[in-house]
C-alpha cells in the first residue's frame, strides 16, 4: 500500500514539473507576446496588420485587385495598369519589357502601405518633411478595380535613412514609411529591362544569320551560317562562312564567343526609350552620340531582324547602344561589347584552308616546275584520285601519299598580317572545285626567305610560312615521279 502511495506521489510530482516547464517555456511567452502586440488606437481609415504588426495607412490591396498605379516624381509621370487577363503594362508603352522584380516591389509598396510610425498629427509646417505642396513632392495613386483610389505623398528621407516621410491625401497626418518607398521615386527608365535584341536559345543560337558589324559607316565583317546542304556544296568543315571582307574561314571559337552573347544581350541601364511601335529620331539619338554611330550591329534570328547602333566609348569605358527593335537606348559594359575593338585577324581561323576532301571534285596544284590536276571520286574508304597527266587512278600507296599532301594543304596556317602585298615573286597556286560546282583559288607570293603573302580568290591580308608552301610543291613533284610522300614531323 505504501509503495502505491509513493508511486502516486512521484508521478504527481513529475506532472507538476512538466506542466511548469510547458507554462514557462510556451504559455507565458505567448501571453507576453500577446500583451506586446496590443493594437494601437487607429485613426479613421487606418487598419492594423497583425502579420506585420504595423499600422496600414489605408486597407491593404491584393495585387490582383489593382487596376492602375500612377507615379509622379522628379523624373516625370508614368504608370502601370492591369488588363483583364492579369497582365501589367507600362501605360502608353505596351510591348515594352520591364523588370518584374522591381515592379513586384513597387506593387508591394503601394498595396501594403505599412507605417513605421505616425510622426505627427495635425502638422502645421509640412515643408519640414518635404511634403509641402510648394515642394511638389512625389506621390503615387493606386486604384483598385472598384475605382477606389488612394494618393500617397512621399517626402524627404528620415534622418535615420531608414525610410521616408509620407502623407495620405485627405488625412492631415505625417507617417514614416520604410525604404521600399524608394520604388516610387525611381524613373520609368529604371523599370525597363535594357534588352537590346531578340534573345536566342541555347540549343540553336549558332544558327544566327548574316551577322554584320559595321565601323564608321562601312561593313567591317560579315559572317553567315551554312546549313548542311550548303556545307556540302562548299566542302566546308565549319558551319560558318565569311561574306566580308573576303572568303576567309571564320574563327569558330571567337565567333562563338560573340554570338553566345545574344542569348540575352542586355545593357546595364536604360538611358531613354519610346514606344516599341516607333523609332527615335536622329535628333533624339544625338544626345547619346548615336545619330552618327561608331558601330552598327545586325543579325537575323528565327526570321527576326536585330539592328543595334553603338556609340564610341564613354569616359568610363562603356558604350551607348540603341536597339531599333525595342526602341531603347541603354548603357552597355565594355565586357559585353569586347569584340567591337577586335582586329580583323581575330575573326579569322588560323588554318586558312578547311575543305572536306569527300566534297571536293578537283585539286589543281601549280608551281614553277609542277602543274597537276587531281580528280577525286568516291569518299572515305572508297575515295579514288586520278591525275590528269596519267588518267590512271592512284595506287593504294600513291593515294596515301596524296592524302598526306592534302593534309599539308589543310595545315597551312596564317601567321599574321602581311608586310607586303607584292605579287612579284609568285611561288604557288592551288585551285579546288567542289562537287557543288564552286571554285576557290589560293595563290602564294614570297616576300622574304620565310614568308609568303597569300590571296583567296584574289583578296589577301596575311602571310604563311614559305617552307610549308614549297614543301607542298616538292611533295607533289615527288608523288608524280613515283616517290612516296611522308608526313611532316609534328
Amino acid at each position: 500500500m505504501l509503495k502505491k502511495q509513493k508511486l502516486t506521489i512521484i508521478i504527481s510530482a513529475i506532472l507538476i514539473v512538466a506542466l511548469a516547464v510547458v507554462y514557462f517555456t510556451v504559455v507565458a511567452p505567448m501571453l507576453k507576446e500577446t500583451e506586446e502586440k496590443d493594437i494601437p488606437e487607429l485613426l479613421s481609415g487606418e487598419t492594423y496588420s497583425e502579420a506585420y504588426s504595423k499600422i496600414m495607412v489605408f486597407p491593404k490591396l491584393e495585387q490582383a485587385d489593382i487596376k492602375e498605379i500612377k507615379i509622379h516624381n522628379e523624373h516625370g509621370d508614368y504608370g502601370f495598369y492591369q488588363d483583364n487577363k492579369g497582365e501589367f503594362y507600362l501605360t502608353g508603352y505596351e510591348g515594352t519589357t520591364f523588370g518584374k522584380d522591381k515592379f513586384t516591389s513597387l506593387a508591394a509598396t503601394v498595396r501594403l502601405p505599412m507605417a513605421i510610425d505616425r510622426v505627427t498629427e495635425e502638422p502645421t509646417d509640412l515643408s519640414k518633411y518635404g511634403l509641402d505642396p510648394k515642394d511638389d513632392p512625389a506621390y503615387y495613386i493606386v486604384t483598385d478595380k472598384n475605382d477606389v483610389s488612394y494618393k500617397m505623398f512621399i517626402g524627404d528621407p528620415l534622418p535615420t535613412s531608414g525610410g521616408y516621410y509620407a502623407m495620405l491625401e485627405g488625412r492631415n497626418v505625417v507617417y514614416a514609411l520604410d525604404t521600399t518607398s524608394k520604388y516610387v521615386l525611381m524613373s520609368k527608365e529604371s523599370y525597363i529591362t535594357p534588352l537590346l535584341s531578340m534573345p536566342t536559345k541555347s540549343d540553336d543560337y549558332y544558327k544566327i544569320e548574316n551577322f554584320t558589324l559595321g565601323k564608321d559607316g562601312e561593313t567591317f565583317i560579315a559572317i553567315d551560317f551554312m546549313d548542311e546542304q550548303e556545307r556540302i556544296k562548299t566542302a566546308s568543315t565549319t558551319y560558318y562562312k565569311m561574306l566580308v571582307p573576303g572568303d576567309y574561314v571564320p574563327s569558330s571559337s571567337n565567333y562563338d564567343h560573340i554570338i553566345k552573347k545574344f542569348n540575352a544581350l542586355e545593357g546595364t541601364e536604360v538611358l531613354a526609350f519610346g514606344n516599341v511601335k516607333d523609332a527615335m529620331t536622329p535628333e533624339e539619338l544625338k544626345e547619346f552620340r548615336l545619330d552618327e554611330p561608331k558601330y552598327e550591329l545586325y543579325y537575323r534570328y528565327s526570321g527576326v531582324d536585330n539592328y543595334i547602333l553603338i556609340s564610341d566609348k564613354n569616359e568610363d569605358g562603356s558604350y551607348n547602344a540603341y536597339s531599333v527593335m525595342f526602341n531603347i537606348v541603354a548603357k552597355v559594359s565594355a565586357e559585353t561589347f569586347d569584340f567591337l575593338e577586335w582586329e580583323f585577324i581575330d575573326f579569322v581561323d588560323k588554318p586558312m584552308f578547311q575543305k572536306n576532301i569527300n566534297d571536293i571534285e578537283t585539286v589543281e596544284i601549280i608551281g614553277k616546275d609542277v602543274h597537276e590536276t587531281f580528280t577525286i571520286t568516291g569518299k572515305d574508304t572508297s575515295l579514288k584520285v586520278t591525275p590528269k597527266s596519267t588518267l590512271a587512278p592512284l595506287t593504294a600507296n600513291q593515294l596515301a601519299s596524296f592524302k598526306r599532301i592534302y593534309v599539308k594543304l589543310l595545315s597551312l596556317s596564317l601567321e599574321d598580317y602581311t608586310e607586303s602585298e607584292s605579287k612579284d615573286e609568285w611561288v604557288m597556286t592551288f585551285k579546288v572545285t567542289t562537287r557543288g560546282g564552286l571554285e576557290y583559288e589560293y595563290s602564294f607570293y614570297s616576300y622574304s626567305t620565310r614568308r609568303c603573302y597569300y590571296t583567296v580568290n584574289g583578296e589577301g591580308e596575311f602571310y604563311v610560312l614559305r617552307d610549308r608552301v614549297e614543301k607542298i610543291l616538292s611533295d607533289t613533284a615527288l608523288l608524280m615521279s613515283g616517290g612516296e610522300v611522308t608526313s611532316d614531323p609534328s
